[in-house]
């Protein structure tokens, strides 16, 4: 990244100079070239989002949830392998102990 010098022609545009913002010190382009045409600053690249895995841990939470108002003093293994295989049935509609399922 190149240095930002007060008078200098942007390095990103090569259509504004830089400007010192009098209240901040700092120094910008005085094009706005960093924001895109609808007035947005330019976003980071995301990764995607696992929409699946958001909504499995939501169901899972939900189900954790009842467990604990049902008076469930600690969560063990058992309870634990128990909150996974309901959440699977909520989520695919099939149950591993069920020899028929749909």
């Amino acid at each position: 990244m190149t240095e930002k010098i007060e008078g200098q022609p942007c390095a990103d545009c090569q259509d504004g100079k830089y400007v010192k913002n009098p209240k901040t010190g700092k120094i910008f382009c005085d094009k706005k070239c960093w924001l895109e045409k609808d007035g947005t600053a330019p976003q980071p690249a995301q990764e995607k989002v696992d929409w699946e895995k958001i909504s499995i841990g939501k169901v899972r939470h939900g189900i954790t949830c009842a467990y604990i108002q049902s008076g469930l003093k600690e969560l063990d293994a058992d309870t634990a392998n128990e909150i996974t295989k309901i959440t699977k049935y909520v989520m695919t509609g099939v149950h591993p102990d069920v020899p028929f399922n749909g």
